[in-house]
């Protein structure tokens, strides 16, 4: 399960990756957006650990496994939310409203692929 995981997440990066380069590389200089390859990274990394944290959970009881889903959801939120406020301050005003609808985005992005992988998972019979 995890194998598959990680052969279906790596070409989901590479797909992402792409879309990136065409908008970091086609993009006006005014919605550019600071620090996008470091965005990406951040959500690879983030995505993959709280990923394989679910899966482990899901082995075991499906009430502790809600649990731990919607805790480590409530973690990651708060995380992605630190992130931009840190930004925003280190950073200045400047690109902070542009950096943080990319940072959404990847969010948006990076979310709906987890769920969809999540589901698909969940609903196999063990």
């Amino acid at each position: 399960m995890i194998k598959r995981f990680f052969t279906v997440y790596t070409v989901f990066c590479i797909l992402v990756a792409a879309g990136v380069f065409c908008f970091d590389h086609f993009t006006s200089d005014l919605i550019r957006v600071p620090f996008i390859w470091g965005i990406f990274g951040f959500y690879v990394v983030a995505t993959a650990l709280f990923h394989l944290l679910s899966l482990k959970t899901a082995a075991g009881d499906p009430k502790m496994f809600i649990r731990s889903y919607m805790g480590s959801s409530l973690i990651r939120i708060l995380l992605y939310a630190i992130v931009i406020v840190v930004y925003r301050f280190a950073s200045g005003k400047e690109h902070a409203l542009v950096f943080a609808l990319a940072f959404m985005a990847h969010y948006f992005v990076f979310t709906i692929f987890e769920v969809i992988v999540l589901l698909r998972q969940l609903k196999k019979p063990s």
